[in-house]
């Protein structure tokens, strides 16, 4: 069994989840932030243009919900979503609710400015990631 391989970007609130899962089930993984060239890798790994993507067992799943989902499978402790289903079905639902309104909002608001006023704290900000995930042990190099 490999360790698992996140492709991810630093400010990216769908990475942000994924990571977010990874850390609290205690999933050992190695983190990989990608260049400029991320869009043709990502589409050559799962035909799809996006991030994050998690290599899990040798096949590389896209989108934060498709992999939170393989992990909550492959990991059910601790469990993520409520055992019951209604419960569950809820959670779901406000996950995909906030995904597809809250998200944007808050990448429209914060981050797209940011890089408007500042295009160069794109930069910045993969370099402090790899350096802070080299010395967590994550960081694997493109």
């Amino acid at each position: 069994m490999d360790t698992p391989l996140l492709w991810h970007i630093p400010l990216s609130h769908y990475s942000e989840k994924v990571r977010w899962v990874l850390d609290y089930k205690s999933i050992p993984h190695r983190r990989q932030v990608l260049g400029p060239d991320y869009l043709l890798r990502a589409w050559r790994a799962t035909g799809q243009g996006k991030l994050p993507i998690l290599w899990l067992d040798g096949r590389a799943i896209a989108d934060s919900t498709r992999i939170i989902a393989a992990l909550e499978e492959r990991h059910p402790e601790v469990p993520l979503y409520p055992r019951d289903t209604g419960a569950r079905q809820r959670a779901l639902e406000l996950e995909d609710d906030l995904d597809e309104t809250l998200g944007p909002a808050l990448r429209a608001t914060i981050v797209t400015p940011l890089f408007r006023n500042d295009p160069d704290i794109a930069l910045t900000v993969r370099a402090q990631s790899v350096r802070d995930a080299r010395v967590a042990g994550l960081h694997t190099d493109p």
